[in-house]
């Protein structure tokens, strides 16, 4: 998988500005990755391992779907709106699946991670 501020300035591209939702979004997808065992989701043949639940509607949504490459389209995200900002990782080939759950600490240090971001 890319580095963190690589991943961070392409979904903030994708996005259209960089906010403290792609921050923690980007932290959320690197995170639940790693722990699926996928590291490069994004490109055949992983991309047909993947299924994420994503719990809200918001920018962090846009960072996750950048950094992994699911989508509506290709029923590979799927949409539960409990307005958490949470997501579950899920690797279709061996059955591992993490829920990540940002808190309201990790909106604060997105900050420290992208101090030229705006709130």
């Amino acid at each position: 998988m890319e580095d963190f501020e690589t991943l961070l300035k392409g979904s903030s591209n994708a996005h259209g500005h960089l906010c403290p939702g792609q921050v923690v979004g980007v932290r959320m997808a690197m995170e639940g990755c790693r722990l699926i065992g996928l590291d490069n989701p994004a490109k055949m043949p992983q991309i047909k391992k993947l299924i994420v639940y994503v719990e809200m509607d918001r920018c962090a949504t846009d960072a996750i779907c950048f950094v992994t490459g699911v989508r509506l389209g290709r029923r590979s995200l799927k949409f539960v709106d409990n307005g958490i900002m949470a997501a579950t990782f899920v690797n279709l080939e061996t059955g591992k699946a993490f829920r990540i759950v940002s808190t309201e600490k990790a909106r604060d240090l997105a900050q420290i991670l992208s101090p030229k971001m705006s709130d």
